[in-house]
């Protein structure tokens, strides 16, 4: 039987996994495993199930290395358990294949960069952030009052207010209402 796994990082990259699986339908693959989760996360559950699924003899397609895992250890535990299984697994792009032996090798390479890849990226991003910080900026969720609507909140609930009528006052939620009491009478 073929399949195919398909992954993209997000939902901004849905267009990169509508082709891929675009290319699976080109492929004449017959099961599909898509999802749109980080290749460095391991619990993958579309992953798995393919993992599950495929048997002796069976073809796994994958668009390039980088789909398929971002971390060197987790690639190689991947082919391990596909070895195991006596799966062959084909990277389209790269066009490689682990029943060809240079195929092999070369697969163990791309993991690399692509494991060096992610590094690099979370790196920028770690970067990035600690740049922003330092130019003042601030991370988390904005404020949703300003400190002149929690000191109005704290006077009404002083006077008598109940979590309902705060609620429906200020436009919050229970829990909202409840977190500005908290900070401002403690």
């Amino acid at each position: 039987m073929k399949f195919f796994y398909a992954r993209s990082s997000s939902l901004a990259q849905e267009e990169g996994l509508r082709a891929q699986v675009e290319l699976a339908e080109q492929l004449g693959c017959e099961k599909v495993f898509a999802e749109k989760i980080s290749g460095t996360k391991r619990a993958r559950p579309e992953l798995n199930k393919m993992l599950e699924m495929v048997r002796e003899d069976d073809v796994l397609y994958v668009k390039n290395v980088s789909r398929l895992a971002r971390s060197m250890v987790d690639f190689c535990n991947i082919l391990k358990a596909l070895e195991q299984k006596k799966v062959r697994v084909v990277f389209v792009e790269q066009n490689f294949d682990t029943n060809d032996p240079s195929g092999k090798l070369l697969l163990n390479v791309m993991a690399s960069f692509s494991e060096f890849q992610a590094s690099i990226i979370k790196n920028s991003c770690s970067e990035g952030r600690e740049r922003y910080l330092k130019r003042g900026g601030k991370l988390g969720a904005k404020r949703k009052t300003s400190r002149a609507k929690d000191e109005a909140i704290l006077a009404a609930y002083n006077q008598g207010a109940s979590y309902k009528e705060l609620q429906e006052t200020f436009g919050l939620s229970k829990m909202s209402v409840w977190r500005r009491l908290k900070c401002n009478v403690a």
